[in-house]
């Protein structure tokens, strides 16, 4: 299988929607407004990339810095479609990501997420890649459902 990961293009959002709406992410109509800035502004920070596995965009992450802030990053979208999960990609893409802000200088990578069970998967990730459960403010999402976010210096 041939594996990479390459910066989204504006021929990706299909299949990135799909993704989406594959693992249920968020609702996919939010993609266009979220993405629009990327694709449209030249000198934009966002940092969007689609991981293609033989060619199907099987999964992608989305990531900016964090304003009036020296080298911290938010990761604010990781996503692998349901037939392809389970097999490493979530890993690959937020060592990628890692890698890729080390060379922007970045100095921590921070992840919100939420302490709903459908995102237990998630959270086990985290802590298994080295990422520090930084901060719960509960209640945030909704009155029993708690913001998680964690820390990584890279």
């Amino acid at each position: 299988m041939i594996e990479q990961v390459k910066a989204v293009k504006e021929k990706d959002i299909n299949k990135l929607k799909e993704v989406i709406d594959s693992c249920g992410l968020f609702p996919s109509m939010y993609l266009d407004p979220m993405i629009s800035d990327y694709l449209n502004n030249p000198s934009s920070s966002e940092l969007w990339y689609a991981y293609h596995a033989n060619e199907e965009v099987a999964g992608f992450i989305y990531c900016v810095p964090e304003k009036f802030t020296f080298g911290t990053y938010n990761l604010l979208a990781i996503g692998v479609s349901a037939n392809h999960q389970r097999k490493g990609i979530a890993k690959k893409m937020l060592s990628f990501i890692e890698k890729d802000l080390k060379t922007r200088n970045a100095r921590m990578l921070i992840i919100e997420t939420s302490s709903d069970s459908a995102q237990q998967g998630a959270r086990f990730l985290y802590d298994k890649l080295g990422y520090t459960k930084e901060a719960i403010i509960r209640g945030f999402w909704n009155e029993k459902e708690d913001k998680i976010i964690y820390l990584k210096k890279l």
